[in-house]
């Protein structure tokens, strides 16, 4: 198994019409820091704990009455994935140039987990 196999495979994916007290309760249970938001099966944003926290403490938000949608960070940055020798110093550079916090990772056009740099940073490279 590949390092960004490894660190990316236990993220999660939901539709941008999903309830955002549906989104906490799902970080809740896998604790995941970040849900991937799709539409049509393609990734269209992130929603992190801290955008939670965000909308729903900051701004005062009732998580019942607002979807994912509304609260999402658009225009995710998004990694291929061709083999099990992808690289992750290039995906560190990726989201380093953007200023990014995490990452899609992509295989065959289809979302299949979500890097952070923070994991990234813990990796043993030498391994």
């Amino acid at each position: 198994m590949s390092l960004i196999q490894e660190i990316s495979q236990h993220a999660e994916f939901v539709s941008e019409d999903t309830w955002l007290r549906d989104v906490a309760a799902l970080m809740a249970c896998s604790e995941a820091g970040v849900v991937g938001i799709t539409r049509n099966g393609w990734p269209i944003g992130t929603i992190t704990d801290h955008d939670l926290l965000k909308s729903a403490i900051s701004l005062g938000r009732d998580l019942s009455k607002f979807r994912a949608k509304h609260v999402m960070e658009l225009r995710p940055i998004t990694i291929e994935w061709n083999s099990d020798s992808s690289d992750l110093i290039d995906a560190a550079i990726v989201m380093r140039r953007n200023h990014a916090r995490n990452a899609i990772v992509m295989r065959g056009g289809i979302p299949v987990g979500i890097v952070s740099f923070s994991a990234l940073c813990k990796c043993d490279l030498t391994a």
